[in-house]
């Protein structure tokens, strides 16, 4: 599988947690190549993954996903891109390794 490429990445710590962005080029049909995998490896529900990202790519330009306690998402969509914000306390070392598995770095 290609992976996506990050445009963009940034990260914002606060008392208790830390809000994680990435920024991806929106492609055809990455929701269910790239996002839905992602998130199951976040710890997301797939039923609630994939009612709401299917809203987002058809109607809206923001959505929230509530995964549990430790992990919540904003996606919002700016003309061709998709920022995934995640707000979460889990160890930044597990947000990245999930990314790498279906997205490449910015080097």
């Amino acid at each position: 599988m290609n992976k996506l490429k990050i445009i963009g990445i940034g990260s914002e710590s606060y008392p208790g947690g830390r809000v994680d962005s990435f920024m991806v080029p929106i492609t055809q049909d990455m929701h269910h190549k790239y996002i839905i995998p992602l998130f199951r490896e976040l710890g997301f529900q797939e039923e609630n993954i994939m009612e709401k990202l299917d809203v987002i790519f058809s109607e809206h330009s923001y959505i929230f996903i509530y995964g549990n306690p430790q992990i919540k998402a904003h996606l919002i969509i700016e003309g061709q891109t998709l920022i995934i914000k995640l707000d979460t306390n889990k160890p930044k070392e597990k947000i990245i390794w999930a990314f790498k598995k279906y997205f490449e770095f910015p080097t």
